[in-house]
């Protein structure tokens, strides 16, 4: 029983090599068309960003009149799906997410009672010059807002990335 085990692992392994330099003795035109979907990535920068908001003052897509809102958005422009939106926050104070909408009194503001706090990369709280990213596959609905629960300001960058286009 052993041997037939050592012969079966021998036959593996024997595979595995020859199927190994089949891929890498392929026409370097195949092997680029292999790895055209790997090497797409969100590298062309469309527009930065940089805003400091106020505790009752949110940031939107677009909404730059409605009450509470930030004399800039975000979204500045039409962009070819999916974009990549980086936040960098500059303060210690973290900003809050939450759905986008309007109510008589003007741009709901999200906190931490009525949205979500923004996250790094990493999974801790996105402050003191951390960032967050997030992928959207059509055109976000999320407005930011470092909260209403004090009077601390907050300072943050928007950046907006498309995938830039390669040829082989």
């Amino acid at each position: 029983m052993k041997l037939c085990a050592k012969y079966s692992l021998f036959v593996l392994v024997l595979a595995a090599i020859f199927c190994g330099h089949s891929l890498f003795a392929m026409d370097p035109v195949i092997r680029n068309e292999l790895y055209k979907e790997q090497v797409k990535c969100f590298d062309k920068v469309e527009s930065i960003v940089n805003v400091t908001l106020a505790s009752d003052t949110v940031i939107t897509p677009s909404d730059t009149v409605s009450t509470y809102t930030a004399d800039v958005a975000y979204l500045s422009g039409s962009y070819s799906y999916p974009i990549e939106l980086e936040i960098q926050v500059h303060g210690a104070k973290p900003l809050y997410y939450g759905l986008y909408s309007t109510n008589a009194s003007g741009t709901s503001i999200p906190d931490t009672g009525a949205g979500a706090v923004l996250m790094d990369v990493n999974g801790a709280k996105c402050v003191s010059d951390k960032h967050a990213k997030m992928i959207f596959y059509r055109r976000p609905n999320l407005s930011f807002s470092p909260g209403s629960d004090d009077a601390a300001t907050t300072s943050a960058t928007f950046i907006i990335r498309t995938l830039k286009d390669t040829e082989y």
